[in-house]
């Protein structure tokens, strides 16, 4: 498995050779972690799908705890307080979230059913039906 899958930009190139194949996979190996994992790698290889690592952005360090030694902070200060505490801990909530086993096993799910749909899309899509319609 990829770590930091989800917090990585994809760049996606069909090869069109391969439609039939895709377009013939087996959709209980969508249903499973290893079959999806088996199918991820298998775009991998064949360089339909290339990683590019997103830019690492630090996590943000949270707000500064204000000092109440000298005076007790107003109402306003602590609701801003609170939620600027409330703001940082989604942030984390959201990147551990995003960077867990079953995330990225989701993004790779989806990738391999747009890769599945693609190649069925041009299999039996009817050009030239279309071009009548139009």
């Amino acid at each position: 498995m990829m770590p930091g899958l989800s917090s990585s930009n994809f760049k996606l190139k069909w090869q069109d050779h391969l439609n039939n194949i895709w377009a013939g996979e087996n959709c209980d190996n969508i249903a499973t972690r290893d079959g999806v994992v088996l199918l991820y790698d298998h775009l991998v290889a064949n360089k339909e799908v290339l990683v590019v690592p997103a830019p690492s952005s630090p996590l943000n360090q949270g707000p500064a705890l204000p000092d109440f030694d000298c005076d007790s902070p107003s109402a306003a200060e602590l609701d801003h307080h609170v939620a600027a505490l409330l703001s940082t801990q989604l942030e984390l909530a959201r990147t551990f979230c995003a960077e867990s086993p079953f995330a990225t096993v989701l993004h790779q799910r989806l990738l391999v059913l747009q890769r599945i749909f693609h190649a069925v899309s041009v299999k039996y899509h009817d050009k030239e039906k279309v071009n009548c319609h139009i």
